[in-house]
């Protein structure tokens, strides 16, 4: 069964990983850019949120988010930096779809989207999207063939508005 998706799958991982690097790329850059020093005490309580951190705990090493939230020999914004390069892909979207502090802010925004969402129905359709993408990587990285034939067009079409928004278009051919 894998020989018959292995190009398919290969090509998917390649997409969503550049979709996750670039998310988290423009994220750091655009919140560092608006917010400057101040961008961790902005944006804490994203992390602080039990149904965030509580994602996070290992058996074996603690939780990776509550051990970089109370690091006192890290600055602030290399706290925040560490943290989105902790967070799931699924957070990330979460934090830049859900989360008031960052979609709020116009400003923040135009940094942050490659092409922005023209009104409230193009945004709203993309956090309505964010969960095939989530559900996209979890069916690749698992080799879930049914589920992912089932629900294909959609992933695809997830992905491609989410690669336009966020600048990935140019970076799927090369």
């Amino acid at each position: 069964m894998l020989e018959n998706y292995e190009r398919e799958f290969t090509e998917l991982f390649r997409r969503l990983m550049r979709l996750e690097i670039i998310l988290r790329e423009r994220l750091l850059f655009s919140a560092e850019k608006i917010y400057g020093d101040k961008t961790y005490e902005i944006f804490k309580e994203f992390f602080i949120n039990p149904y965030i951190y509580e994602r996070y705990d290992a058996k074996n090493s603690g939780n990776k988010i509550l051990k970089i939230i109370k690091n006192k020999h890290f600055k602030k914004n290399t706290k925040f930096v560490k943290l989105i390069y902790s967070l799931y892909l699924s957070h990330l979207l979460e934090f830049v779809l859900t989360y008031k502090q960052f979609y709020s802010n116009v400003k923040l925004l135009e940094c942050f989207y490659k092409i922005k969402p023209k009104n409230k129905h193009e945004f709203q359709l993309l956090r309505k999207k964010r969960d095939l993408i989530k559900n996209l990587r979890n069916d690749v990285i698992h080799f879930n063939f049914e589920n992912y034939e089932d629900n294909k067009e959609n992933y695809l079409e997830a992905l491609s508005l989410f690669e336009i928004h966020l600048g990935c278009q140019e970076l799927i051919r090369g």
